[in-house]
């Protein structure tokens, strides 16, 4: 894909430039017809070309990306963020008259995309989201994904950040400062004044979403498929939180939860807006018929549906929670806790599922097992 890169990067700075009314819009037509010409002739030269990772790095939908491969008129629209190898993504500000005002680089790559408050879904491939170790913002405001970099180790990904900052215009010094830590949101980066570093990762303690659909998902709680796998005890060497940076640190605070104070603020972007609303799932097949059902592929197969779902915008939680430890009741006082955190009111739902539990209740469901019992129970929050 490099060689695609460096093909395109030119045209896109072009582009870019036609789009800030430096040259006749109908130039825009033939920077397109040669950015799909370029797109055809990778596809037939290369084995394992994609248009989806094509319309990756010209940040467009995959419909837009085939479009312009069979020479059709497209109406341009930037769904997505431009990624371009380090050097390239360097040639692509240079080539523009731009210049890197901010960067933000981290090992953990998920800092990088939680820290600028991008949507997410800007780096969905292949079913998942795979977010850049580096992003640079350019003062026309435009974000920039640097792939093929990483940073806070003595590597080549280091090696190749430091190069393509200095090759953007960067000062040598602040590149080498960059690349030295875990973490660097150089708000200014011609004023270290304003930076924030860290050498311990990750430094946002949201957790990193996974695709479902059109929704950010986020599991959480003791039953989640694959828990087993992706929570494996810590080394007895291993210290947590690790100031060296050698080792991941957690957070005192659960990545759910975080989340839960992000989706709480008065000002938040598009894809986090919307009322909050839950569905308290009694019965897991009603989840799975509702499309709550996720897959983990993790050494094994592991597939599971959510007791309890919590949605603003495009964020979904799906807490999966162990089974009630009283019997007759239908949920576990877990899922109680997890709403009233996310404001919800709780009180008559739980009163209700204690009067399931009583002794009267069960003796009317075994006189009569054939009662119908609920399968679902929805809330709705307030509007953010």
């Amino acid at each position: 894909m490099r060689r695609f890169h460096q093909k395109v990067a030119g045209l896109l700075a072009a582009r870019r430039l036609e789009e800030r009314g430096y040259a006749d819009p109908a130039d825009l037509s033939t920077i397109d017809r040669k950015i799909g010409k370029v797109i055809a002739e990778e596809l037939d030269s290369e084995r394992f070309a994609s248009i989806a990772d094509m319309a990756r790095c010209l940040g467009v939908t995959e419909e837009l990306a085939e479009r312009l491969a069979e020479g059709r008129s497209v109406t341009w629209e930037h769904t997505g963020v431009v990624q371009l190898d380090n050097e390239v993504a360097a040639s692509y500000v240079i080539e523009q008259g731009a210049r890197v005002v901010r960067s933000i680089s981290a090992f953990g790559e998920s800092d990088t995309v939680l820290r600028a408050g991008l949507d997410p879904r800007v780096f969905s491939a292949y079913g998942g989201l795979y977010p850049p170790n580096m992003l640079w913002q350019l003062d026309t405001g435009e974000w920039l994904a640097v792939s093929t970099t990483n940073v806070g180790y003595g590597g080549e990904g280091p090696h190749l950040a430091r190069r393509a900052l200095v090759a953007a215009g960067v000062s040598k010094e602040a590149a080498d400062e960059i690349a030295a830590y875990r973490f660097c949101d150089a708000v200014d980066v011609t004023d270290p004044e304003t930076w924030e570093l860290s050498r311990m990762w990750p430094v946002e303690g949201r957790t990193w979403p996974q695709l479902v659909g059109d929704s950010m998902v986020i599991p959480f709680g003791p039953r989640r498929p694959g828990k087993r796998w992706r929570e494996a005890p810590q080394l007895a060497h291993q210290r947590d939180p690790d100031p060296s940076g050698f080792y991941p640190s957690s957070h005192a605070t659960p990545g759910w939860e975080q989340w839960v104070d992000f989706l709480d603020q008065d000002e938040l972007p598009v894809w986090a807006r919307g009322r909050r609303r839950a569905w308290l799932f009694l019965d897991r097949e009603i989840a799975a018929e509702r499309g709550f059902e996720i897959e983990v592929f993790n050494n094994f197969h592991d597939r599971g549906s959510p007791t309890l779902v919590i949605e603003q915008g495009a964020i979904q939680l799906w807490a999966f929670c162990p089974s009630p430890d009283v019997p007759g009741r239908l949920a576990h006082d877990s899922c109680f806790e997890y709403l009233r955190r996310a404001g919800f009111d709780t009180g008559e739902l739980e009163r209700t599922d204690v009067r399931r539990g009583s002794r009267w209740a069960r003796f009317l469901r075994f006189i009569f097992p054939n009662m119908p019992q609920p399968r679902m129970e929805s809330l709705a929050g307030r509007q953010h």
